[in-house]
């Protein structure tokens, strides 16, 4: 016993010598107070009113979950009870870098509503995310991002978000660019949607539990009753009758059409229709699928979905009766967006996309999906030599029969997670099972994602409209740029663009006229009127006389603003399907344009549209079809145009693009694109008349590894830009072709070690009609002292040195300490690996060490150690050293300079990097994601998370985020507690310094489960 007093005695020592600091802290705080008070008493008052707080001694003391001099902002976490309430960011603009979240708690089962009153934030960086349950873990519903406002130049309806489990979690999240006005949001327990929109009343059902719903007034119906039908009760008798069973609708006569069968048959009029049958409820909706039609039948394969554990990779719709089938399968491709699909008789070729499940890789799978017995089979086609396939996402397909009896599939542009942005053609020859990127001829293209295209079978011709690109001064953003494609002669030709940027919309062909409907709008913040997310803006282009219109937006009950739909024509309708806007979208929309066959006599006829091209032959109007013609001159019925001024030919800065487009312009004096009606000493008008330039080339090659793909082009690391290498502008394919058989011969030459008298044997190759020469000496490939070992350049030095000196000995001669992977060398040097974080060591090139065929000595690595260098030959293993000690020599490394590589490598690209740490370590060039452990260009951010996907990004500070998280998962209550029972305060002052730590956690990007409460 007396042995047990003897051990607790040293604790109980212990924890008396903490109650006597405590309580000498707290007699501090105590004559502080008394101290505070004496000075400020009587109170002072707020100069700014306090919005969510309360006013002591002339400061604003913020309630749970607000922050700022006023109270005004919210940066914290909400629990809401009462059945129905608002909810808000603050009065003024939201805050930079802010994260709020609200819990709206019924009871189970029970239906919340949630109405979007007002919503304005950055498109594609701040967003809403609204899940039907408790927690972030929950079902996510909505997604909500850009200018959601119920105004003319916005939405014209309110909209409405519906969960089903009684609860509600919102959590907003803004990154520290603009901050615009942000959110009012209405929330309700168990009522009505949309308050049954004023064409009906609210009813409850028989028992206690049942929900509520609404009793439509006459001629109205929806679950809302917002959807008239039978209007003018359908022109009866005359035009048609109101049929009152099934769907409750206008059943037109033959001779009349239209929703409420007032348009004759055929009519001048244009109309919108939306059916109500959807395919089996809202959790078949999707974004970025694609669709394809065949014998009356929409093929819908794959598309981004928020959950896809029930997710339906194939469904079909009857385009005629209006009926949807899921397609079951039992073994096939993994669910994919982004993708393209191409029909070739009865098989749906689909290629590339991005695999959101798993690692969300970019891939460069082409599966054929045969329509008769529903199955799929994977093709593994051959790559030629010296080609390349690009994995691409957001490109379109189409299938092309060839003058020669092939057939091909035309992939155009898309973006690749390795390459950037795609200015190439990728051909697939189905006969030879071959892929070809071939050479194009005409302008110079510049490739993105999330374009439209539309085949022309007539003309064999791609037209290509919009997208997200590169653009020169190293910035990226939308464009309306419209390209023509001749597929046989591989030729591009520049039309004219339509004046409104957008991607991820669509577009089809319906009678000589090209339709885009829908996308998203939204280019920089900065830049832009609002920052509206989601279109219904009509466009239509008239291939024949090269002019754009804008069409009335569909007229229907409801708004249809989407982005990330599908369109496709069948029996001259347009069918619109799926798409994002907010919500996953799942509805049709049918548009059906005028008839030519409507407008009696010439005159009529040739002034029918915007939206329908037709002409007059034989005596009746039919639709007028794109023909193939190499004439950039519009069609004789066409208005004249108006004349071409210097100004709109001054953009196109090279020959081909300058001459290959419909803007009348030539290229003048070799050096600038001009009007064609301007004086000219030397003049080019027809783009197969130019010289080939390679600067225009190079300069569409978005990052440093598409631009080492070419063996003209050089990356400028500083500008982030490709240029041309010195002496190799103007190059013909024949002198393509010696460099190729040069950088052959070289290894050929250097694998034989051939050398004469000492000296290195210099190949000296002409080509024909040029002066260039090649000298392929050690010299030239590495540099003077380096020697060449491989497709490296080694220089040894024997001085001893730190590692952060022998690093910065090898940066002054343009190299690294070399990343060794093969213990070959007789000194014990730096070897360029070294630990990244407490579990990590990674080489300098960013690659991880793998321990395979260089391996740790035993025992190593050691804690002291944090860089490492290779032990004696005879040892032949690594051992970690503190940086600063000094090794037995080092080796720098670079790589093999020969024409078509860079002086510098190029960096690891960012979708190859698996941690924040490796991520950012490259400044700016690329973004983390951690809820998704993602890293993306910082180029292509809102491409690679279109919808939302990912809920928080950063570009730093991942040490201290991972050391903070780990301390503060730990031990927050604790710290909360001795922070709180310093100064004993009145709640409200516990509020504040509740939030005083939030805010300063917040500022860390230390971002907690929503369910966590302040104790």
């Amino acid at each position: 016993m007396n042995a047990g007093k003897r051990m607790l005695r040293p604790e109980l020592f212990l924890v008396r010598q903490r109650l006597q600091g405590m309580q000498r802290y707290l007699w501090l705080c105590v004559m502080f107070s008394l101290v505070l008070i004496a000075d400020c008493s009587p109170s002072k008052p707020c100069e700014k009113n306090c919005l969510s707080g309360r006013c002591v001694n002339g400061s604003c003391v913020c309630d749970r979950g607000w922050v700022g001099d006023q109270c005004q902002h919210c940066q914290g976490r909400f629990k809401l009870t009462e059945p129905s309430g608002f909810l808000t960011d603050g009065p003024i603009n939201y805050k930079y870098k802010t994260k709020c979240t609200w819990l709206i708690e019924g009871y189970p089962n029970a239906v919340l509503r949630l109405r979007f009153n007002h919503f304005a934030t950055e498109c594609s960086w701040d967003h809403m995310y609204v899940y039907d349950g408790d927690s972030i873990y929950a079902p996510l519903v909505a997604v909500f991002s850009g200018l959601i406002v119920p105004e003319p130049k916005g939405n014209e309806t309110v909209p409405e978000v519906e969960t089903n489990s009684g609860y509600a979690l919102l959590h907003f999240f803004s990154d520290a660019a603009y901050n615009l006005t942000g959110f009012e949001i209405f929330y309700s327990i168990n009522s009505c949607p949309n308050n049954c929109s004023s064409h009906g009343k609210c009813t409850s059902g028989n028992s206690i539990a049942s929900r509520v719903y609404c009793e439509c007034d006459k001629y109205w119906k929806g679950e809302a009753c917002d959807i008239p039908y039978c209007r003018n009760n359908c022109g009866s008798p005359d035009h048609g009758y109101c049929d009152l069973t099934g769907e409750k609708l206008c059943v037109c006569n033959d001779s009349w059409q239209g929703p409420d069968c007032s348009l004759t048959v055929p009519s001048t009029e244009s109309y919108w229709i939306m059916p109500t049958v959807k395919p089996f409820g809202a959790s078949l909706g999707r974004a970025s699928h694609k669709t394809v039609v065949q014998e009356k039948v929409m093929w819908v394969v794959g598309g981004y979905t928020f959950n896809y554990s029930n997710f339906q990779m194939i469904l079909n719709y009857n385009l005629e009766s209006g009926i949807w089938n899921t397609v079951p399968i039992s073994s096939g491709p993994l669910p994919r967006y982004g993708h393209s699909l191409a029909l070739y008789r009865d098989d749906i070729y689909m290629f590339g996309g991005k695999l959101e499940m798993g690692a969300s890789n970019v891939t460069d799978e082409l599966w054929v999906f045969n329509i008769p017995v529903m199955t799929w089979s994977q093709k593994f086609p051959s790559v030629p030599a010296h080609g390349q396939v690009y994995a691409v996402e957001g490109h379109s397909a189409h299938i092309v029969e060839l003058d020669n009896g092939d057939v091909v599939m035309v992939v155009i542009f898309g973006y690749s997670s390795i390459y950037s942005y795609i200015s190439n053609v990728q051909e697939y020859n189905i006969r030879t099972n071959t892929w070809l990127v071939p050479e194009t001829r005409g302008a110079i293209a510049q490739g993105g994602y999330g374009h439209s295209s539309v085949y022309d079978s007539g003309s064999k011709s791609v037209y290509v409209h919009g997208g997200y690109k590169s653009l020169p001064a190293n910035k990226y953003g939308l464009v309306d740029d419209l390209y023509r494609y001749e597929v046989q002669t591989r030729t591009w030709t520049i039309l004219r663009e339509s004046g409104y940027p957008r991607y991820l919309h669509s577009s089809v062909l319906l009678g000589g006229t090209l339709l885009i409907f829908g996308g998203n709008t939204h280019n920089d913040t900065s830049l832009s009127n609002g920052a509206k997310c989601f279109s219904a803006d009509f466009l239509a282009y008239d291939i024949a006389c090269d002019e754009w219109k804008v069409l009335p937006k569909p007229n229907l009950h409801r708004d249809v603003n989407r982005f990330g739909h599908t369109a496709v024509t069948s029996n001259g309708s347009m069918y619109v399907f799926g798409g994002f806007s907010s919500v996953l979208l799942n509805d049709v929309l049918i548009y059906r344009p005028p008839s030519c066959e409507a407008f009696l006599g010439q005159e009529r006829c040739e002034a029918a549209g915007p939206g329908v091209r037709c002409v007059w032959k034989a005596g009746r109007c039919v639709s007028w079809e794109p023909s193939f013609t190499n004439s950039a001159t519009p069609a004789p019925f066409c208005p004249a145009k108006a004349a071409t001024v210097d100004e709109r030919c001054y953009r196109f800065s090279d020959c081909t693009s300058c001459t290959a487009n419909t803007n009348g312009c030539q290229w003048c004096d070799s050096k600038k694109c001009i009007s064609a009606l301007s004086n000219c000493t030397a003049t080019v008008k027809n783009f197969t008349n130019c010289p080939i330039r390679n600067e225009q080339i190079c300069s569409k090659m978005a990052n440093c590894k598409s631009c080492s793909l070419n063996l003209s082009c050089q990356w400028d690391p500083q500008q982030q830009e490709c240029h041309t290498l010195p002496g190799k502008n103007g190059r013909g394919w024949w002198e393509r072709f010696f460099l190729i058989y040069i950088l052959f011969c070289e290894q050929r030459l250097m694998s034989r070690d051939q050398t004469r008298n000492g000296k290195n044997m210099r190949l000296e190759i002409k080509a024909p009609n040029s002066s260039t020469s090649h000298d392929l000496s050690v010299a030239q490939l590495c540099g003077d002292g380096w020697s060449n070992v491989g497709e490296a350049c080694l220089q040894i030095n024997s001085s001893k040195e730190s590692y952060d000196n022998a690093q910065h000995y090898c940066k002054n001669l343009e190299g690294n300490i070399a990343s060794l992977t093969t213990a070959k060398q007789k000194l014990s040097p730096w070897v360029g690996l070294r630990k990244i974080n407490v579990s990590y060591w990674g080489w300098e090139d960013m690659s991880s060490f793998t321990n395979t065929s260089l391996q740790w000595l035993p025992g190593e690595p050691n804690d002291s150690g944090f860089c490492a260098y290779l032990e004696r030959a005879q040892v032949s293993g690594l051992r970690a050293n503190p940086c600063t000690a000094n090794t037995d020599g080092l080796i720098c490394e670079k790589p093999v300079v020969s024409p078509n590589q860079n002086a510098r490598p190029c960096k690891m690209p960012c979708s190859l990097r698996t941690t924040c740490e490796n991520c950012t370590s490259q400044a700016m060039e690329c973004m983390w994601c951690g809820s998704t452990k993602r890293c993306v260009d910082s180029n292509a951010y809102v491409i690679s998370f279109p919808y939302g996907q990912c809920l928080e990004w950063q570009t730093g500070d991942c040490l201290l985020f991972q050391f903070v998280c780990l301390s503060i998962r730990s031990s927050l209550l604790a710290v909360q507690e001795w922070i709180l029972m310093a100064c004993v305060g009145t709640p409200s002052d516990r509020n504040f310094k509740e939030n005083v730590i939030l805010e300063a956690l917040s500022a860390h990007n230390v971002l907690f489960h929503p369910g966590y409460q302040m104790a």
